[in-house]
């Protein structure tokens, strides 16, 4: 969690955001988190990647990972576009994740069929998250905007919220 939140910290010591840039790190990084999450328990449940760790864990994912993973590929691309290309960006998140995913041993055990996850996860995550911050800096697609803010204000304020504690209809 140390090197995104410090990524983050100074990135924005860097450019430091306007209520645009703001809006649009908030939105990646609430897309990023929410999508995130379904990730991680499809990888659990087909062997993609396990994880070993001990404490804030919620059902088998550790929460820091999933925080850290979350603002590195939520945060970090909203603050540093459109400075740089969008295909360089999202191409160095995806080296990164590729590069240091196998040295997370012991807490990441990956699986053999690892980059399958690894692509549902670019897909489902951080393509839509860096789309949602170029599209909020643009600014464009609001429509599209507007509905992932309420997907993900539903999702983290009402969704998680209830999957954490195991609320059950009756």
């Amino acid at each position: 969690l140390t090197v995104p939140v410090l990524a983050v910290v100074l990135l924005v010591l860097w450019r430091r955001p306007g209520a645009r840039r703001l809006a649009a790190i908030l939105l990646a990084t609430a897309w990023a988190a929410v999508a995130l999450l379904p990730v991680n328990l499809l990888a659990l449940a087909a062997g993609w990647w396990s994880f070993d760790a001990d404490g804030a864990l919620w059902q088998g994912i550790p929460v820091d990972l999933w925080l850290a993973w979350a603002l590195l590929w939520g945060a970090v691309p909203a603050l540093v576009a459109p400075a740089l290309p969008p295909l360089l960006v999202g191409g160095a998140l995806v080296w990164v994740d590729l590069a240091f995913m196998p040295w997370g041993a012991p807490v990441v055990r990956l699986g053999d069929a690892w980059l399958v996850g690894e692509a549902i996860a670019v897909l489902a995550a951080l393509v839509p998250a860096y789309a949602m911050a170029h599209w909020t800096l643009a600014p464009r697609r609001v429509t599209v905007r507007a509905w992932a803010q309420a997907w993900c204000a539903g999702a983290l304020l009402v969704g998680v919220p209830l999957l954490v504690v195991g609320v059950e209809p009756r």
